[in-house]
């Protein structure tokens, strides 16, 4: 009987992936934002109303927009494969209006030109990527864990200031997206983003401290560059 001379059919190794693809990449992302309100204290300041304890502060959409630098692990399991990378973004937000609420239980509210001042906000991540390997499409879910800069920039009402401040904190994320190959090495994606900043600490314009967490959310598109 003649023996079977044809070669084994190497083993796929744990993060190689199947179309060869796994490597470093670039990406780069932009898109919409949308900020919570903001909620933080004061001690009875008296201008622009008196006895004012609280301010909430309300925001317009804004820009999000970010560049991170990865690598493809490739197929971890049939059907799946996982990316990780470093982040660094920036959204910004222009203040809509700011609520004054007082110890006599009464809120006084200002707009328009009466108020002024942005949020900005610069991030650096370390995001976990599971992606799901359809062809050329590959939807994806995100974790992310890292740092943030947040400045409170010339936040006034009626002229007077309310906070101007700049502070460092953690921050988390997670979202999902779907990604479209059109070469071997490009990817087009679009995606979304639930960001928040945690234990941000705010001191208002009359010292006051007050640790507040944001809540962003974003709405990108994106390219991803293969190498």
């Amino acid at each position: 009987m003649a023996a079977d001379l044809t070669p084994p059919v190497p083993r796929q190794a744990y993060g190689e992936a199947a179309d060869g693809r796994d490597g470093v990449y670039v990406a780069l992302r932009g898109g919409y934002n949308s900020l919570d309100d903001s909620v933080y204290n004061f001690n009875n300041v008296t201008a622009p109303v008196a006895f004012t304890t609280k301010a909430t502060t309300s925001y317009r959409s804004g820009y999000a927009y970010s560049g991170a630098l990865g690598y493809d692990f490739g197929e971890f399991t049939p059907g799946f494969g996982s990316r990780i990378e470093v982040e660094v973004g920036q959204f910004s937000n222009k203040v809509r209006g700011q609520t004054l609420s007082t110890s006599l239980g009464t809120a006084t509210s200002f707009s328009g030109n009466q108020v002024s001042g942005t949020t900005n906000a610069t991030t650096g991540l370390v995001n976990y990527y599971v992606d799901a390997l359809l062809g050329p499409f590959k939807p994806f879910a995100t974790l992310g864990l890292g740092v943030t800069s947040v400045n409170f920039s010339n936040h006034l009402a009626a002229g007077n200031s309310l906070i101007n401040s700049t502070r460092v904190s953690w921050a988390w994320s997670g979202g999902g997206g779907i990604g479209y190959d059109i070469t071997d090495n490009i990817t087009l994606e679009a995606a979304y983003r639930y960001l928040e900043l945690r234990d941000v600490q705010v001191t208002s314009a009359a010292g006051t401290n007050s640790k507040i967490n944001l809540r962003n959310q974003q709405a990108t598109l994106g390219v991803r560059v293969r190498f």
